[in-house]
């Protein structure tokens, strides 16, 4: 809400000064120009599933497609919401937290495992497409809206 800081006279009791007090705490609370109460109202918490990867450091860290996820009770089974979801996963990507030291080191692989312990024929794996995970929603460092999780990766490969 924006209201204007000034009025010609008084109404009752509110004299012109106290009415841009008020006016000015009601400003500043502006969705529009308060920026902690958008990155508060960013941050959401809800269950995905990873549909798909693409590799952003080729056998170190990747970005992945989702789609918005349920639990079903009587059935005690993970579940896709098509067309139940209360987010957005329209062209979104998400991030693993975990693969954030895979992007800054060449020695450890999160969350700490050295790389050159990997034996040869193995390497480490995008989270797989079906894994359900907390998906966080929140603001990034332009104040767009990012969707991250935290998943350890796992290594596979065949003996060489």
């Amino acid at each position: 809400m924006n209201i204007q800081p000034n009025i010609s006279g008084g109404m009752g009791a509110i004299t012109p000064r106290a009415w841009q007090k008020i006016a000015s705490v009601v400003n500043k609370n502006d969705p529009a120009t308060d920026q902690s109460r958008n990155l508060r109202k960013a941050q959401q918490v809800f269950l995905a599933k990873i549909t798909g990867n693409t590799a952003i450091i080729a056998n170190r860290r990747w970005s992945y497609t989702w789609t918005s996820a349920a639990f079903d009770v009587p059935t005690a089974k993970f579940k896709a919401a098509i067309g139940t979801a209360l987010i957005s996963d329209t062209n979104q990507l998400a991030y693993n937290t975990v693969e954030g030291l895979q992007q800054d080191s060449g020695t450890k692989n999160g969350p700490g495992i050295t790389h050159s312990n990997i034996p040869a024929g193995y390497t480490l794996q995008p989270i797989a497409t079906g894994t359900y995970v907390l998906m966080f929603g929140t603001a990034g460092s332009t104040g767009n809206q990012i969707y991250v999780f935290s998943v350890a990766n796992a290594i596979d490969g065949t003996c060489a």
